[in-house]
């Protein structure tokens, strides 16, 4: 009980530390013993006691910047607006999300997850090409620098449909139940994040910034800052994309009962194929030669559980 209790505490008290800001102490409730004069608390070994009430987490101003021990900001997510939406709920008090706001991020959440995956799936093979954009486009060839750009561009070109949504909330914004206030508060720590970002970089690059140049150099530093959100965008769903499948691969390495050994030659021959299915490039002759070179890896007991495992495959693709 005890442990559940202290458990309990800690999580109440991370919510509040999450949000960057002190937390409300006030006086316990007992009135103290006098002893020889000095005023000793009932409670001594209590500690203090943490004020929950929404008049004291008024007191409390929820931010999305965050600082490293090296004072270093660390970056949010892809989605700064949502994160403001969860410190904000998280700070409770007047900063807190009702039930039709909670219930509309996560609506917002899935659809716009949705959307992005589908567009992901339709453009690997262009975001594959952009792994060397970075050394490309800092190339002293201008024809290196040119092909570079063009390829950038034509990504964020095939994610318009994404971008034309708006960013996080303003899609939020536009769900049924959802408060202006909340969106309001949300939007202006999305703006401090940002401009904190910005002068930080300003600050890096103070030997550079004189007279007219600041403006110039803001522009540049938010224009990166966007391209750098698309990054996180990409690589946040990849990574989504790449977890799952290890999740896959983890239930069928145990059906197959596969030992250390052959799960990473498994792994291995299968790896090329879930690149191809990524870009759309694979075919049903490059399934059966990964399939083959799977199958000899397998004692006897296991290739009869993978040729199960290989049939059920192609019920679910049939199926769809």
């Amino acid at each position: 009980m005890l442990e559940n209790a202290v458990i309990s505490l800690l999580v109440t008290l991370s919510s509040f530390s999450r949000c960057g800001a002190p937390l409300p102490i006030v006086p316990t409730e007992h009135e103290g013993e006098k002893t020889h004069g000095s005023t000793i608390r009932g409670d001594i070994l209590a500690g203090p006691t943490v004020d929950l009430s929404i008049e004291a987490t008024r007191r409390i101003r929820p931010t999305i910047v965050r600082r490293d021990f090296s004072g270093s900001i660390v970056r949010a997510s892809a989605q700064p607006g949502r994160d403001a939406l969860d410190a904000m709920d998280a700070a409770r008090g007047i900063y807190a999300l009702n039930d039709a706001e909670r219930k509309a991020l996560e609506r917002v959440s899935a659809a716009r997850s949705a959307a992005f995956d589908a567009l992901l799936s339709k453009n690997y093979r262009g975001i594959f090409a952009l792994q060397n954009v970075s050394a490309r486009i800092t190339s002293a060839q201008l024809l290196v620098r040119i092909g570079a750009m063009s390829d950038l561009v034509r990504v964020l070109l095939s994610f318009k449909p994404y971008f034309d949504r708006g960013v996080f909330l303003d899609e939020f914004e536009r769900a049924d139940g959802v408060r202006a206030t909340t969106v309001a508060h949300a939007r202006e720590l999305e703006r401090r994040y940002f401009d904190t970002l910005v002068r930080e970089a300003q600050v890096a690059q103070s030997g550079a910034q004189t007279g007219g140049q600041t403006d110039r150099t803001e522009f540049a530093i938010r224009t990166r800052l966007d391209l750098e959100h698309v990054g996180m965008l990409l690589k946040e769903a990849i990574e989504a994309k790449i977890a799952f499948a290890a999740a896959e691969f983890e239930v069928f390495a145990r059906t197959l009962d596969l030992s250390g050994t052959q799960a990473e030659q498994v792994r291995t021959a299968l790896t090329p194929l879930f690149l191809a299915k990524l870009t759309g490039d694979d075919s049903p002759a490059m399934q059966r030669d990964a399939y083959r070179e799977v199958y000899a890896l397998l004692e006897p007991q296991q290739r009869r559980a993978f040729l199960d495992f290989a049939a059920k495959q192609r019920s679910l693709r049939a199926a769809k």
